[in-house]
């Protein structure tokens, strides 16, 4: 049981396979989310076309982490411009590396993740001020769990992990355990919701 009082009762062999929706209307999984508790601080929620569209809050990614892993580069750069026997090659590699990094924390700071959620399908994708990326869709028939946690156990932070049999979206890193807890219920209450008639 999680903090939301949504339970996984105890999974048999033979559900391992099955979708989240299966289990839910199997009974082996109870979801519980109240649509009109307010989302957490940063996030914003619409409905837009049939599906909910929620844009997740920007966890502050500038970290002692990051001041720690520019000193790789930086140790590539002095190797290859100021020791005399060693190849330029060194300097090269540091400078790109030191180009990505950076390039890739100034698209943390200006994109922000956005879930389209359906009963049918999620989509995930990073929103901008020139527009959006194309992300990735998910079947909601193929998610087989929905969860919090790390992919691996490195020291990685905690995020909303959406699993089907061909890969792990990771979604949410960094963000608070309440925020997080409060996602995983929304996307399990959509696409595990009843169809429409």
């Amino acid at each position: 049981m999680d903090g939301n009082g949504s339970t996984m009762k105890k999974c048999a062999v033979e559900d391992l396979d099955k979708s989240v929706r299966d289990l839910v209307m199997e009974g082996k999984l109870d979801v519980k989310f109240d649509s009109r508790q307010p989302p957490p601080d940063g996030f914003k929620v619409a409905v837009e076309q049939g599906r909910l569209r929620v844009e997740l809050p920007k966890p502050a990614r500038f970290s002692a982490g990051f001041l720690i892993a520019l000193l790789f580069p930086a140790v590539f750069i002095y190797i290859g411009v100021w020791v005399s026997d060693a190849s330029i090659a060194f300097g090269f590699f540091g400078i790109l590396f030191l180009i990505l990094m950076v390039s890739a924390f100034f698209w943390n700071s200006i994109a922000t993740p956005v879930l389209l959620l359906h009963r049918n399908q999620i989509k995930y994708f990073q929103k901008t001020q020139w527009g959006e990326t194309a992300g990735r869709l998910l079947d909601s028939s193929d998610i087989e769990s929905v969860r919090v946690g790390r992919i691996t156990d490195r020291n990685e932070n905690d995020g909303v992990l959406i699993v089907t049999d061909d890969n792990t979206l990771k979604i949410g890193d960094g963000l608070p355990a309440e925020s997080l807890n409060w996602l995983w219920s929304c996307i399990l209450a959509v696409i595990t919701s009843k169809k429409q008639s």
